[in-house]
């Protein structure tokens, strides 16, 4: 499995508290001055997803869809996803948090690429539950 250097400088400047806006900030290195930079913000590894689920069961292709659904959900650790093509090396975005975060912690994921190179850094942030 490849080496991807974890060399992108991240911050964020707000807690991570339910139903708000959270700034983050990043320094590129030089030889990703000007990637696309993709930011998510994920569930944690090992974590049960939280499930959109009305408490219906349903029979049929309709019942078939929902269970699609919902394994597509228990699948997807990404609660958000962003991209951004910054001028430079700096770059600054806001993003709003989940209004339920049942977790401890959420993942920041900061990820850039170029034609021939690419970067991130994970940040852990621990999480507030209420505003």
């Amino acid at each position: 499995m490849p080496f991807i250097p974890q060399d992108i400088q991240l911050r964020v400047t707000d807690p991570i508290i339910t139903g708000t806006q959270i700034t983050i900030k990043g320094i590129l290195p030089e030889r990703l001055s000007n990637a696309r930079v993709e930011i998510t913000l994920e569930r944690p590894t090992g974590s049960l997803p939280f499930l959109q689920d009305s408490g219906v069961r349903e029979s049929g292709e309709t019942g078939r869809n929902a269970a699609q659904t919902r394994l597509a959900q228990a699948n997807d650790y990404i609660i958000q996803r962003c991209e951004i093509f910054p001028t430079g090396n700096l770059f600054e975005i806001s993003l709003k948090t989940p209004d339920i975060i049942p977790w401890p912690k959420i993942i920041l994921r900061a990820c850039a690429f170029t034609e021939k190179e690419e970067g991130m850094k994970v940040l852990e942030l621990k999480a507030a539950f209420m505003k």
